[in-house]
């Protein structure tokens, strides 16, 4: 049963739309262009305001009320222990988006991502925009119009993992082929190894378990221990940076298959050690200018969230993953069970678990939360929560279609 989308969705989906791509064009060259940075600024707190003021009309439960006015003021308290608002500007775009179906912003982000990436790098071929090379005298990587090598295809991991979640049991074998050339390309232009090989292990997983492994596939998408993933990479990523040996034969092995990204974690760890509601940093790094000053850029997820936010900040996060591992294990969804598992383990490697222009899963933790007094209704549907077509489902609709 189809529904149209309401005033309130189109609107934050208008403001979701705006904010993905200046978000997405601050990682680009576009960024350091004349006034271009205080633009793409002042409309991205545009859309944080807007999208304040749509969570401001809508309507809680006395229980919601208490959780989000928690949630509030850890968050104030995180701003101010750590100087970095990004935490709370992007609870305001997520919280706002808690009466839009999920499925349709991972479609847009979807669309936005593909549409972004491809204009970028044509861009930078074509001369409008600079294609910055890095490590010109040993590996002559390419940025393609962004500010950092990694950056597009990272962009285009994220886009791989949307792509098959959406597609499902839809995709074709063709389109598995093409999304891998793509993804060579872009291996062969920046050398980009770590997105390169989970995109690749994304594709071999999904179509084995697809045409050959489906009994497998049957018992995996039902197995409990999937909704400890989130706090197992967690955990793994975290305790290997604390208790890294720089002099060690073995560490330096692993710190070497990760680009050096171990060793960053520790002395960041050392330089800026444990706190609950984070500590004010400068970062230095993950542009093409990234040698104008010390280089201390934390890339993993988890290492950065921890020192920058606090550890009450990155257990709420892994909460809200866990939780949505959770609905996707009761749900049997497969496919988000995956993604899931693909961007908890990438989010070891790089800093994008809570950036909402890479990666729109948060989007399914204030789903699953709305939802969690309602299920019943969209099972007696049938419909899978993350499938649902419209929020305010009511007795009389589920009346109407029998």
């Amino acid at each position: 049963m189809q529904y149209r989308t309401t005033k309130r969705e189109s609107f934050f989906l208008i403001i979701y739309t705006v904010y993905m791509i200046v978000l997405l064009l601050s990682q680009t060259a576009f960024e350091e262009m004349g006034a271009a940075s205080s633009i793409f600024k002042y409309v991205r707190y545009l859309c944080y305001f807007l999208a304040a003021l749509l969570i401001l009309q809508d309507s809680y439960r006395e229980k919601q009320i208490w959780g989000v006015a928690i949630l509030g003021v850890l968050t104030v308290g995180t701003v101010v222990c750590s100087g970095n608002s990004t935490f709370i500007l992007y609870l305001i775009m997520i919280l706002a988006a808690k009466e839009v179906n999920v499925r349709t912003i991972v479609k847009l982000t979807c669309i936005i991502q593909g549409a972004m990436l491809l204009s970028i790098v044509v861009m930078s071929q074509i001369g409008i925009i600079p294609d910055y090379i890095f490590d010109a005298s040993t590996r002559q990587r390419h940025g393609l119009g962004f500010l950092w090598t990694t950056t597009g295809a990272i962009l285009y991991f994220y886009f791989m993992v949307l792509y098959i979640y959406l597609r499902e049991e839809r995709a074709h074998l063709i389109e598995y082929v093409i999304l891998e050339a793509v993804n060579f390309g872009l291996y062969k232009l920046t050398d980009a190894r770590m997105s390169f090989y989970l995109s690749t292990l994304l594709l071999v997983y999904v179509y084995v378990m697809r045409f050959y492994w489906q009994n497998r596939k049957d018992r995996i998408r039902k197995n409990r221990l999937l909704i400890g993933a989130p706090a197992f990479f967690c955990i793994l990523a975290v305790a290997c940076q604390i208790f890294y040996i720089p002099t060690d034969a073995r560490w330096q092995k692993i710190n070497s298959v990760l680009s050096g990204r171990l060793e960053l974690g520790c002395f960041g760890w050392r330089d800026y050690g444990f706190s609950l509601l984070g500590t004010k940093i400068e970062w230095i790094g993950f542009s093409h200018n990234a040698t104008a000053g010390a280089y201390n850029y934390v890339d993993c997820s988890y290492m950065q969230i921890l020192l920058e936010n606090g550890l009450i900040p990155l257990v709420i996060i892994i909460a809200v993953y866990t939780y949505i591992m959770y609905m996707a294990v009761k749900e049997k969804d497969f496919y988000l069970q995956t993604a899931v598992l693909l961007i908890t383990a990438f989010s070891i490697t790089e800093p994008r678990l809570l950036n909402l222009a890479y990666n729109p899963l948060p989007f399914f933790g204030i789903t699953y939360i709305s939802l969690r007094g309602r299920s019943a209704l969209f099972h007696r549907e049938g419909h899978r929560l993350n499938r649902r077509v419209r929020f305010r489902t009511t007795h009389v609709r589920l009346k109407a279609r029998k």
